[in-house]
């Protein structure tokens, strides 16, 4: 035998702004009375935690899954171990008057050696999840957007340093060195033409020589430092 409980639910919400929170299965094991503690956290997805129904203690083994069916969103946690839980809700999106609106339609089974006895529990579970959850999905939802736009805000932020900063870098690197003044020099930076001035300047210092030399010497010496 399997114990079955349905409820539905409505939210003035955006289903855009209640799907990703409602995909959260730690916030819903936390509006969960039946959850003693959880034992680990296995990933976001999927947790082992201790239950209690009544007197009736068990460890279960809970999973989360999100699909979608035509326009409907299905979300579905299962927990196996000592007993089978499962939680099925539905979610829509309308418009209406020309406001969003989301409808929450939700089943859960219990499969259990102890049905009978665990009956009444699961009832009162039910009814008492339901209510938790019309109480703070709008205040969970505000504060998930807020933070949602904190992180996007951070990013713009980085973004937008990041090219400012290459911008400086760039700058820095490229400024000119300073350059070593020499007075009464005229060093080029283009290599050729340096060696083209330093040969220049090595036919006119040698024409200045032996122009020098001619005008001083004549004869025998001249031809003797000429071929020093």
């Amino acid at each position: 035998m399997v114990i079955v409980n349905e409820f539905s639910m409505a939210f003035s919400l955006d289903v855009k702004d209640v799907l990703p929170v409602l995909s959260d299965l730690q916030l819903h094991l936390s509006l969960w009375p039946i959850v003693e503690s959880l034992v680990e956290v296995l990933s976001d997805n999927e947790v082992v935690a201790n239950l209690k129904i009544g007197d009736s203690l068990s460890k279960t083994h809970f999973r989360i899954s999100v699909s979608k069916e035509d326009e409907v969103n299905i979300v579905k946690i299962e927990g196996h171990d000592d007993l089978s839980l499962e939680l099925r809700l539905s979610i829509v999106g309308r418009v209406m008057l020309g406001s969003p609106l989301t409808l929450v339609k939700g089943r859960i089974s219990v499969k259990s050696a102890n049905e009978k006895k665990l009956k009444p529990y699961i009832k009162e579970f039910v009814d008492a999840y339901q209510n938790r959850l019309i109480e703070v999905l709008p205040a969970v939802i505000e504060a998930w957007k807020k933070r949602l736009a904190e992180k996007v805000e951070e990013k713009v932020e980085v973004a937008t340093q990041l090219p400012e900063k290459t911008v400086i870098e760039e700058r820095v690197t490229r400024e000119e060195q300073p350059k070593l003044k020499l007075e009464g020099l005229n060093i080029t930076e283009n290599p050729v033409a340096l060696e083209d001035e330093v040969l220049l300047s090595n036919i006119i210092l040698k024409s200045q020589i032996l122009k020098t030399v001619r005008e001083e010497l004549s004869g025998p010496e001249l031809l003797r430092r000429l071929s020093e």
